[in-house]
Order: structure tokens, then sequence, then C-alpha cells
């Protein structure tokens, strides 16, 4: 299409007029004469002035011819194809491998390939754990791989791998021929969902062929061990509870036999528990539990089997292990609460999933029986009557023996005779542990300072204190419940045992800092010597404080709300805290612990991962130290050892050993020395356990996830198609191809070219000839 436009001198038009008509003016005024001029050679003349007036207006409207070019655009199209030993599963149409019906789809789809292919660059890939090109030519694909055999399906790092390499690129979409199910490691682990989003926000659809099928087939049948799960330690002759599930595909109805092995002090591996399950449908997960009593103290290795079934596809998923430490000894709590409050629920649910700490709870309703009673009873009446009415158990609770620790929460000292607080202060004494909670009627609040506790409390309690059951709550010996106070740890408290959630103390503090603030707190006055300030508040409000007392440990802890954490989120560091509190208090952290201990990124590592540990020491106060001596050894499957460099990380020896080619079981033994250690016991000593298993990521969960491929494909703006659609897609894209023309618009001048300036030249030149043959100059 032309059009011609004019951009007349000084973008007016009345300007070009004016001008033209001035010099039109001038050229009619200035007439030629002369007797020598022939006949006609005036009118001559003329023309070749008016000619070349034509000529300057023509130049001084600056006429533009102004056309439009049709360019189609170029554009690529990434071809994934899915090379991973899943794709091998003979679950298509005919008994077909997903492999085998995705190379048949790209077969027929030769005459559409070849179409796009003079329109767009396509670029075909196969893929397991990373992309490798692959040749084509008019829509053949030449070099596809007879067999699919990767180890590894990194679908979501092969994606955004396509979008990096496509950046700057116009691109019509990505095919994707996949049975949807991602298998691989890091750093390879990006998720699909996560791809998808970058390859939508990069402008870029995808487009899925998915393949396989999302069920177990009595054709293909197998059964995974998915995961177990257990504590890390047990005390000797407790009980030992594994869990987990299986994933059953292809064994309807049918019995599964599932088994628990358990290692004996020979190292030999024992069957100690069986069970049986069965799956209603293909591909359900059952879930299995087993409990077990170790009798013997140890490191222990133990294993969940499902012996291999009749015509399973793959056997090396029937299996996972792990490993538990089995501790001499026991820990026996007792919890006697006073009033009721929220704090109680959540702490009984910390203690509770610790297996290895039994906890009796005894709640004793003080408040409750004095306040109440008939109109006009006296207090001293009714104090009477709770001496008589008190429960039978609180006369022998305080008994040599029963118990490692005592909590008290919110309990007045009204609730035990003289006697029997003497006895609880004998017990701490003679090794066990103390905690008192906060509350209304704790510490001197409670009439503890004329009891025996004062002179194992932590802090000064004082008679002034004191919060009578028979008058309205005080509020100068607490902190106000409407003032937040979030709990930050001292110094000491940031080394200290009970407050360690986190190994790492930048980040342990920083936590701390993190949990939700107490509501409220008992008010503390002075610390008694020896004591140590562990955690306090923004305004320096003591929070809580331990002190050793004969051979027992006691804290006091001025607050009644830690189950606000549980109820924001932080469940994990609410158990863990209530535990390492009771642990620290029985003396057995470091029996839990050890005074040397390792720590292990993984238990369960693949062929050639990387293991990586720290070692720890602590003191005998609980303080983790830093700064020390060690060395450590790693013993492989095959009874060979490896030294293994340490690096030093905020003073905690950190190792990384990376030969584990070798699949089976390793042993790390450290050795540590430190200048706190006794003369003559200068070292520690600490063993760790892992296993690097021989598992087939493919076939182990060898089900293919087309929802998946589906899901990512509409949230890029693509779709998924069958395998026979995939010539219908490609017209699609063919079609798309051929939307994409770009219309440009080109301006051409004809005002400032060679040819008006040459004629403009002509016109002049033979008009000043002219006049001057004729004698006129």
């Amino acid at each position: 299409m032309f059009r011609l436009s004019f951009y007349p001198l000084f973008g007016s038009y009345w300007v070009v007029f004016g001008l033209a008509l001035a010099i039109g003016v001038l050229l009619l005024s200035i007439q030629p004469s002369g007797e020598r001029v022939p006949r006609g050679g005036r009118t001559c003349l003329m023309v070749l002035r008016f000619i070349a007036f034509l000529l300057l207006l023509f130049g001084m409207l600056r006429p533009t011819l102004i056309y439009t070019k049709s360019q189609r655009l170029a554009s690529t199209l990434p071809i994934l194809l899915d090379q991973s030993e899943s794709m091998s599963r003979p679950d298509e149409l005919g008994g077909n491998t997903r492999f085998q019906t995705a190379k048949e789809a790209l077969l027929q789809a030769v005459p559409q390939l070849k179409r796009l292919q003079s329109q767009a660059e396509i670029k075909v890939f196969a893929f397991d754990a990373s992309l490798v090109p692959l040749e084509i030519r008019d829509g053949l694909i030449s070099n596809l791989p007879e067999f699919p055999k990767g180890k590894e399906t990194a679908l979501g790092a092969v994606l955004d791998t396509v979008r990096q390499n496509s950046s700057g690129k116009r691109v019509l979409g990505t095919i994707l021929l996949s049975d949807g199910t991602q298998r691989t490691r890091p750093p390879r682990d990006l998720l699909p969902q996560d791809a998808a989003t970058r390859l939508r926000d990069a402008g870029i659809p995808l487009y899925s062929i998915p393949l396989g099928q999302a069920t177990g087939t009595p054709d293909v049948q197998d059964i995974a061990v998915n995961d177990i799960q257990a504590n890390d330690r047990v005390f000797v002759k407790n009980e030992f509870l594994v869990s987990g599930s299986l994933r059953i595909a292809g064994y309807r109805n049918k019995p599964v036999p599932v088994q628990l092995f358990f290692e004996d002090e020979a190292g030999t591996m024992q069957r100690v528990a069986e069970t049986e399950v069965r799956s209603r449908e293909d591909g359900q997960i059952i879930p299995f539990r087993f409990s077990y009593i170790p009798p013997k103290a140890g490191y222990f290795k133990y294993t969940v089997i499902v012996p291999p079934q009749e015509k399973e596809l793959i056997e090396t998923n029937n299996q996972q292990s792990s490993f538990v430490r089995v501790i001499d000894g026991g820990l026996a709590v007792l919890f006697i609460q006073g009033e009721r409050n929220m704090e109680q629920g959540h702490l009984m649910r910390s203690l509770n999933a610790s297996p290895d700490i039994r906890v009796d709870y005894r709640p004793i309703r003080v408040g409750k029986i004095m306040v109440g009673g008939a109109k006009g009873e006296s207090f001293q009446t009714r104090l009477e009557r709770f001496t008589r009415e008190r429960p039978s158990w609180v006369d022998n609770v305080f008994k040599a023996g029963e118990y490692h620790v005592y909590i008290l929460d919110d309990l007045d000292a009204k609730a035990f005779k003289p006697e029997e607080l003497q006895a609880l202060a004998d017990r701490v004494r003679e090794g066990a542990g103390l905690i008192m909670l906060g509350g209304y009627h704790a510490f001197a609040a409670g009439g503890y300072a004329e009891t025996p506790l004062a002179d194992i409390s932590p802090v000064e309690l004082r008679n002034i204190d004191r919060q009578p059951l028979d008058i309205p709550i005080r509020q100068d010996i607490h902190w106000s419940s409407t003032i937040p106070i979030p709990i930050l740890l001292t110094p000491e408290g940031r080394r200290h045992y009970v407050l360690r959630l986190i190994m790492n103390p930048e980040k342990n503090a920083e936590l701390w800092a993190n949990l939700p603030p107490l509501l409220g707190a008992n008010r503390f006055d002075k610390l008694k010597p020896g004591a140590s300030l562990l955690a306090v508040g923004p305004e320096n409000q003591k929070i809580l404080i331990s002190q050793l007392f004969g051979f027992g440990r006691v804290l006091a802890f001025a607050g009644d709300s830690t189950y606000r954490w549980s109820l924001a989120g932080f469940v994990e560091e609410h158990k863990r805290f209530w535990r390492q509190v009771v642990l620290w208090l029985a003396k057995m952290e470091s029996i839990m612990e050890g005074d040397c201990w390792i720590t292990t990124d993984q238990v369960r590592l693949l062929p050639g991962e990387t293991e990586k540990f720290q070692i720890f020491l602590q003191s005998p106060d609980g303080n983790i130290l830093r700064n020390f001596t060690a060395t450590a050894t790693v013993t492989k499957p095959d009874g060979n050892q490896e030294q293994v460099a340490l690096v030093d990380e905020d003073g905690t020896p950190t190792g990384s050993f990376r030969s584990t080619d070798v699949a089976g079981d390793y042993t790390i033994q450290v050795e540590v020395s430190h200048e706190s250690l006794p003369t003559d016991s200068p070292t520690r000593q600490a063993t760790a356990r892992f296993m690097v298993y021989d598992r087939n990521l493919e076939l182990d969960s060898p089900v293919a996830y087309p929802q998946l491929l589906r899901n990512i494909s509409e949230l890029t703006g693509g779709h998924s198609a069958t395998p026979e659609q995939l010539g219908s897609l490609l017209d699609e894209l063919i079609k798309k191809s051929e939307e994409l023309v770009e219309k440009r618009e080109t301006k051409q001048s004809l005002f400032d070219s060679w040819g008006l300036l040459l004629a403009f030249t002509i016109i002049l030149c033979l008009e000043w000839f002219l006049r001057k043959f004729w004698g006129l100059v």
C-alpha cells in the first residue's frame, strides 16, 4: 500500500505558500527583453522558469512516499522428549512402552514438523538429568535413542534451561513428551511448578503430551516403602515405635507382608515384628506401624522390608533403613498443677511426644476448694476441709527414687504439708530436678517464702509478695498480661543446653526473638548467689533462672504462656524446649547426646552424594564448647577407613565426606580434646552412622503423573494433548507461526534526491544558456 505525504518547510504550508508567491512575483516581474530574442523565445524562457519554480515548490513541500511491507518473524519451537528409564514402562495401548508411543507420535507428525520447520526453527532435545540435542531434517528426527536409559528426570531444571536458552528469542511454545514424574537430586531439583511459573512470566506456553498410566496395572506391579518415621533415641526396655507407609500398585485386595528387622549386638539383622496390609485400589498409600522394645543399649540399625512379591517390577524400593541410639536408664516426670490453664495441655502434648519420657499428671485445685464452700464458712474452716479432702496420692508423692523431675505449675504452697515440701527439697538435694512455672499462686505469691523450697529457689522469695487465696489478685507482683514480653537470651543463655533450639548460636538467638512473646510473668526481685540468669525480657524482666542445689538442678520460669508458640506454628520448637528442660533437670542431656556428639545432614544418601557433619562438645553444666581440637575418620562398607579434613565453622569442626560411591553402611568416628576436660580423661569420642542406598530413582515410583503435566501446561497458557493429537497440535502452531507477521512502514523522501537537484540545475543552466545565446546577458 502506497501513499504520498508532505512535510512542508518549517512545518507550515503558509510559509511555503508565502515563499512561492514571492518567488512567482519575482519571476514574472523580470521579463526578458531585447530585439534579438526570436519568436517564442520569451515563452520558452518563462516555461523554463515556471518548471524551475515548480521543482523548487516541490522541494519546499518535502514530499515523502510511504509504503508498508509485511515480513514473517523468526521464531523457535523446542521439543523435549523424556529419555529417563521410567519411560520404559509398558503401560501404553497395545503394551507399548511410553518411549515407543512417544517415538511413534513424532514419526506420525513428520509432515507437520517438515512444514513447520520451513517457517520456524525447531530444536529437539532428549532429556533426563540434562538436555541432549537431537538432529531434525525435513521433519524427521534422525538420532533418537533406541531405549530410554536416563537415571534421573530433572523435569523442572530442564524446562528452566529451555527458558534460559530461549532468552531474547520469539518462542512459539515448548512441546514436552514425558510421563510427568520428577525424579532427581539436588541441585537439579527445581520444582516443575516453579519452572512453569517462570515460563509463564517469559511468555512461553507449554504444550505437554502425557505418557503412561497414573495407576498400577495387572501387567505392571510394584510395592515401595515410601518413608519411615521413628525417634532417633529411646531408652532400654522402652517402647520403640516405627511407622511409615507403602505405595502399592497392581496388588489390589492381596495380602502384603511388612516386616521390621532390628540389628543385634553382633551386627546381624533379626526380624522382630511383622504385619500384613491390603490395598483396595491401585496406587493406594497404606500406613503401617511397628512396636519393639530394645533389650540392650547401643547404636543400632533397623529396616522395614516388604518381601519381593510375584511379578514385581522393581525390588530395590521394597525396604528402608535408619538408625536409633538405645540408651540406658529411663526418665519419669511428675507434673503437679494448681489452677487449670492453657499452658498445661500444650506442655503435656510436647512432653508426651517423647516416648522416652513418662509424665504423670496430677492436678490439685487448691483455689476451687479453698474459696468455695458454704456461705459464711471461714477461711480456716475451708483450709481444714481441704486438708481432709486433699487427694491421697499427695501423701507419698515425693518418695525417694520415684521421679527424676518435678514440675510445679501455679500451685499454692497450702496444697502441701511442710514435711512434704521438705521431702521435695531433699529429693532435689539428692539429684532430682525441679522447675517452678509462673502463675498467680507460684513462687513468693504462692507462699513458698515460708517453706523449704525457698532455700532451693534460684530467686529470692519474700513474704511481702504473698498472694493470699481469699483476696483479689495483686497486680504489683506480676508483669501485666496486656504487655507482651519477648524472650531474649543472655550471654550465658546463648550457651545453655536448655535454650539451644538450633545449634548455630546466632540463628538460635534470632529464633528466640521470633517466637511469640509471653503474656505476663511473675516479677522476680533478686537472684540467689550462684544462680544464672538465662533469659530476660526487653525491660530486663527476669524470665528464666537456673541454679544447682546439692546434686540437683532447679529452674525458675516466670512465664506460663509458651502455649502461644504452638498456636503460632512453632510446634517443634515448643517440643524441643520442654524436652530439653526436662533432660537438663534430670542431668540426662549428656546421656541423651553424650558429652560429644555428631550431627549429620542426612542418614540416607544416594551414591555420589556428600555427607556433611558437625562435631559438638559440651561442658558438664550443659554449655556448648567452641574451638576444640577434633579428628574424624569414616569407615566404609568394605572396612577401609578414610580420614576426613575438618574445617572450622563458627568454632564448630565441620566435615564433608564425598567418597560415597559404594552402597552400604558407613560409620563416622571422632575424637576431640579441649582444655576444660579433666587431665585423667582429656579426650572424648563419638560415633554416628549413615547409609548409602542404591535405589533406582526412575523405577522406585514408576507411575505417571499426567495431572501434573496438565496443571503446569495450563499455568503457562498452553494445554495438554494425547500422543495421537500431536499432529493437530503442530497444525495449531503452524497457524500461529503464519500469524507471526510484522508490518513495517517505510518512508522514502522525494525532495532530497539527486534527481530533483539535477533537474533543477539543468533547467536553470538551460535558461541561462538561452539568455546568453540570445544576448540577454
